[in-house]
């Protein structure tokens, strides 16, 4: 019985002895060679995020997961076949593990290495086409990090958009408000290449409201809509569009544009609303969270039925916070 437990004390330490091991490997970025690959995780700032880097036989690998999950890039694995699918925006890249080559845009393109499936995760070479994500990652030898820059976040939109003061609810270090006062979607058509040259990861639109206060027809809104977003992802493909609902108008605004109602509004949202569903676009009912009990504008949210007061705008923030991407 002595033996016994004495035994059982030897594995409680050696069980102790490789967690520390492993701990001191990961936060302090020590080789493992006797098991034929190097872990190191990275803790960044701004532009960098924590994950692992490998080298598997000689060759810099990252594990595609953490990657994919700091850029915003769904990844999609089949278990069976063995194939992994990255999607961002309306780019396709897919590979299978063990292969050497990826299919992009119907054509195959060669890596570094093959596709590794070790301890159940998955690793590409250094060399993965990143750029067709938007993102450029590359292994820093001195610090012993994978870095990683990342595209911008666009919010845009009219006036009430160039009010929501964005870098105050959200830690995203490149956060872009490109908001301008009294524009219709006609205005935004005509600058979206503002919005292209960020080169975003992501855009929030909310536009119609000018539209429907200047008696648009909300046909044409949409149509507007559609050419603002074939814009962006002709250019940028790669990118996440996010549609807005218009918030409801109160009612100080019917006092000063009598013409105006938010049966206007509600006949544009109706329509962005299927639009985003046909094209497979994130769409965000904004408009019922500022509704008072009378179908209006809440007037504890604006005062002038049009506009957001300051405190309002943590309504907004909260109902899209799992969409904005963290640091």
């Amino acid at each position: 019985m002595c033996r016994i437990s004495e035994l059982g004390d030897i594995m409680k330490k050696l069980k102790l002895l490789i967690t520390g091991l492993l701990v001191i490997t990961i936060f302090c970025g020590l080789s493992l060679d006797f098991l034929g690959i190097s872990i190191y995780e990275a803790y960044g700032s701004s532009n960098l995020s924590r994950w692992s880097y490998s080298e598997i036989k000689g060759t810099p690998m990252v594990m595609l997961r953490r990657v994919c999950n700091s850029i915003g890039c769904e990844m999609k694995w089949d278990k069976e076949s063995k194939t992994i699918l990255c999607r961002k925006g309306l780019v396709n890249i897919e590979f299978k593990v063990n292969d050497e080559f990826y299919i992009f845009n119907g054509e195959k393109q060669f890596m570094d290495a093959p596709v590794v499936l070790k301890n159940g995760y998955i690793f590409v070479p250094l060399d993965f086409p990143w750029e067709k994500l938007n993102a450029k990652v590359k292994y820093n030898k001195i610090k012993k990090i994978v870095e990683i820059e990342k595209g911008s976040v666009v919010f845009f939109g009219d006036s009430i958009t160039a009010g929501f003061k964005i870098k105050k609810y959200f830690t995203y270090p490149n956060l872009i408000n490109k908001g301008v006062s009294a524009n219709k979607t006609t205005d935004a058509l005509a600058r979206v290449k503002d919005v292209i040259d960020q080169k975003p990861d992501m855009v929030f639109i909310m536009l119609g409201t000018n539209d429907a206060w200047a008696g648009m027809d909300p046909t044409d809104t949409l149509i507007n809509y559609d050419s603002i977003i074939t814009e962006i992802t002709n250019a940028c493909p790669y990118t996440t569009i996010v549609i807005q609902s218009v918030l409801p108008l109160g009612s100080e605004a019917f006092k000063r544009n009598s013409r105006v109602s938010n049966k206007d509004v509600d006949a544009i949202n109706s329509k962005i609303c299927i639009y985003a569903y046909n094209n497979k676009y994130k769409y965000v009912n904004l408009n019922s969270l500022y509704k008072g009990s009378d179908g209006l504008m809440n007037k504890k949210y604006s005062k002038d039925g049009v506009h957001l007061v300051p405190e309002a705008y943590k309504v907004w923030a909260k109902r899209i916070k799992g969409l904005v991407p963290e640091v």
